[in-house]
């Protein structure tokens, strides 16, 4: 009997300690970008948060698509989402210190629009964007029609075929569309239009803030710790938005 009591206590022992030790699960949602967000947890984003968050909480990295990453976070069915524009989601908590920038740029065929003059020449053109994308109001130019696609290459074949005239997006991301599509094409041209820092939004929950305060010291820290910029070297990013910390 005496066995058996010392075997019960021993083993409700075990299993208190067990969830002293164990983190608290951190649900992180996010588009699958190369480089950056791969689904098998690999990535430069990813590597960021496991260095501000990996000590004090289990991380559970997940890829879909973009807007149902964001809508995981806005119904709190996910603690956070990558790559959103400061503010965009007034639901969400945004830090103070963003994480990366898109490069917003145009993809276009010169057959079509030979004479670039920056914004001014989306007048009047039908310019596609990414579903669940939103760059219009960080463009000083609106004055054109805007038309939804559901994916990248797409996009690029109507640029191909004239029936976009511009592909409106993240340049890395054209980038690396072009290169997965085999596309060589010397018709085809980029234009960056303006760099647009990128943040996470956190879910409004109990946890938010101190979630967001902690994002801010953590980044600042691999800043001056010069991590951060080894990260970006070591993904092979050939830009570091974070000149003026």
């Amino acid at each position: 009997m005496k066995g058996m009591l010392r075997l019960i206590l021993s083993m409700v022992c075990l299993l208190l300690s067990h969830s002293v030790l164990a983190k608290p699960q951190l649900l992180v949602v996010s588009e699958a970008w190369e480089n950056a967000t791969h689904a098998d947890g690999s990535g430069l984003y990813w590597d960021i948060l496991r260095e501000i968050y990996g000590q004090d909480y289990e991380l559970k990295l997940e890829t879909v698509s973009y807007q149902r990453a964001v809508n995981l976070a806005m119904q709190k069915d996910a603690d956070m989402v990558l790559g959103l524009y400061l503010n965009e989601y007034p639901n969400l908590l945004f830090p103070n210190r963003h994480m990366d920038a898109d490069r917003l740029a145009v993809l276009y065929n010169v057959k079509n629009n030979s004479n670039w003059q920056g914004q001014t020449s989306l007048t009047g053109k039908r310019v596609g964007r990414v579903l669940g994308y939103r760059f219009a109001e960080y463009l000083e130019n609106k004055q054109y029609t805007e038309l939804t696609i559901k994916e990248r290459p797409v996009g690029i074949r109507h640029v191909l075929e004239g029936s976009l005239d511009y592909l409106l997006d993240n340049q890395t991301d054209i980038e690396f569309a072009l290169q997965a599509a085999g596309i060589l094409s010397d018709d085809l041209r980029m234009a960056q239009l303006k760099l647009l820092p990128l943040y996470p939004g956190f879910a409004q929950t109990d946890r938010a803030a101190q979630l967001a305060k902690q994002f801010d010291e953590g980044m600042l820290k691999l800043f001056e710790s010069g991590k951060l910029k080894s990260l970006f070297e070591q993904y092979h990013w050939d830009y570091f938005p974070f000149e003026n910390w």
